[in-house]
């Protein structure tokens, strides 16, 4: 689940409802970030709804570079980097 981890977010916001992480920052929230890239993603921010899986960025050597998250029925986006 991602949500605030005490007074810090791990989530950091770069435009308004868009926001982006680093796989490993997520690892406590998301362990199956751990060995690959979850279809969903449970969360307690916006709706509450989860993060789907939309999108993925891949480099030349085919290698994911992050992967976007939207959130089922909100108008929030997660793009979590591969680190």
């Amino acid at each position: 689940m991602i949500c605030r981890d005490g007074h810090e977010t791990v989530l950091s916001e770069f435009e308004p409802h868009r926001y982006s992480a680093f796989a490993s920052d997520l690892y406590d929230f998301v362990p199956e970030l751990r060995t690959g890239w979850p279809e969903q993603i449970d969360t307690e921010l916006g709706n509450g709804e989860p993060f789907i899986r939309t999108a993925k960025k891949v480099n030349a050597e085919g290698e994911i570079e992050s992967v976007r998250y939207d959130q089922r029925f909100g108008c929030i986006s997660l793009r979590i980097f591969n680190d």
